[in-house]
Formats: structure tokens, sequence, C-alpha cells
């Protein structure tokens, strides 16, 4: 069986190493899983664990009325301590597609996410796709 491990495995497993202790093994268990997809997934993780002042730095992204500095759309719609990530249970993934030999895109369509998902239910990891596509935030056990 083919793997797909990017260029970009050590940082990813070096997000996964900041998250909770309890879930740390189902993330690499995730990432792993996803390698070994028949797609030809390489995911990049793009936030896993966030301080408070990081979560509301995100908060405010998408709020261009409480901070002149800040525009955009929403990229999140909770504060700390209801956020998943500044707890270490959740991680934003980017899958990506190989274009090239160093070259990749984001591959933001159904089909990734769709396999992703598929994955992460397997290992009790929530993904509520349909309205944030990259998040996926480890639940089992917890109140969702």
């Amino acid at each position: 069986m083919r793997t797909s491990l990017s260029k970009w495995t050590a940082d990813n497993i070096g997000e996964i190493q900041k998250m909770n202790p309890l879930v740390r093994s189902v993330y690499l268990e995730f990432i792993c899983r996803a390698a070994m997809s028949p797609l030809p997934l390489y995911l990049r993780i793009t936030s896993g664990k966030r301080t408070p002042d990081e979560q509301y730095a995100e908060y405010l992204k998408g709020r261009p009325w409480l901070d002149e500095g800040t525009l955009g759309r929403k990229v999140t719609w909770v504060l700390c301590p209801r956020s998943w990530h500044c707890h270490g249970l959740a991680l934003d993934i980017a899958p990506l597609i190989r274009l090239g030999t160093i070259a990749y895109s984001v591959w933001y369509k159904t089909t990734p996410f769709a396999e992703l998902d598929k994955i992460a239910r397997e290992l009790f990891i929530s993904h509520p796709w349909r309205n944030d596509k990259p998040h996926f935030h480890y639940a089992h056990g917890f109140d969702d």
C-alpha cells in the first residue's frame, strides 16, 4: 500500500505533540490513516492548540466592526474556554493535492473531506464539515 507522507509530516507531528496528551495518539492515527488513504491525501495542519489570545485573534479576523485592523469573513464563532482548540482537542487541516515535484494546492472540494470525515468517524473525531470543513475535534467522552 502506498503511503502519502508529505514534506510537512514533521510539522504535523509537531502540532500533534502540542495537543492534549489524552488525544495525541488519536490524531496521530488519524494523520497516518489519511496518509494511507486511496486518495492522494497530503495533509497540512494549519492550526491546533491555541492560547486564549490566539483564539481571540482568530475570532476578530471575521469581525472587522470589532477591530479596524481585521478584515474578512468569520473564521471562528467562539472564544476560550468554549473553543475545542483552547483545550488542545481540535485541529484545522488543509488537504493538499500534489501538482508537481514541489507544487501543492489546497483541495477544498467535497471529495477529500468526505474521505477525512469517514476516517474521523472511525476514531470518534467530530467533523462539522458542512459548517467548517477544515475543523476536526475529538469529543468522544466529552459533551459535544
